[in-house]
């Protein structure tokens, strides 16, 4: 059931949000909150993205030893940050993070420091909270108990709020910097 899996993306995403503020946090000493990213929810689409995918590769993976799933699933997961810091570079002209300060560096988006700390959030992921996860999505599946078809309309629905969100977003990045370039 793929809602299921929507589930799972925005409980990420909402994991993602909690780990960001209490690092910052700590980091600033001082109470900071990352969330409400779309539309106010407390879930950010590059984390419940990566989530996702994360979850689908130790999933896809089970079968190998668990030290090339750890590997294997740091490695997507690395990419992944790139990737995600390429587009909201370049559409949402915004640098939701930023290594620059840290050394092996590639553009300030992804760095050794980051590498390690997925490396022990992916080990994290595997041995303590893949499990649970599969239970809880066997779970949902269960409760649910939702028809084909309103599944795949709970799908459709929230692809156009996140889609519709996203062109919101950019409209309100172009008009910032619009209004930036009438003032001078």
């Amino acid at each position: 059931m793929l809602t299921s899996y929507l589930i799972i993306a925005l409980l990420m995403g909402f994991f993602g949000v909690i780990i960001e503020s209490l690092e910052l946090t700590f980091r600033l000493r001082k109470p900071i909150y990352k969330g409400g990213y779309i539309l106010n929810f407390p879930s950010k689409p590059i984390y419940a993205t990566g989530g996702l995918l994360l979850f689908f590769l130790v999933k896809v993976l089970a079968e190998r030893p668990w030290y090339e799933i750890i590997l294997l699933s740091t490695f997507a997961i690395t990419v992944w940050e790139y990737i995600g810091g390429i587009y909201c570079l370049s559409v949402l002209k915004e640098k939701l993070w930023d290594y620059s300060d840290q050394p092996f560096n590639l553009n300030g988006i992804i760095s050794l420091w980051s590498v390690k700390w997925w490396l022990i959030f992916v080990t994290i992921f595997y041995f303590v909270i893949f499990d649970p996860l599969i239970f809880f999505q066997e779970y949902l599946v269960n409760f649910l108990n939702l028809s084909p078809a309103l599944d795949i309309l709970i799908i459709i629905v929230s692809m156009f709020i996140v889609v519709f969100a996203f062109i919101q977003k950019a409209k309100s990045v172009k008009q910032k910097k619009f209004s930036r370039k009438g003032k001078k």
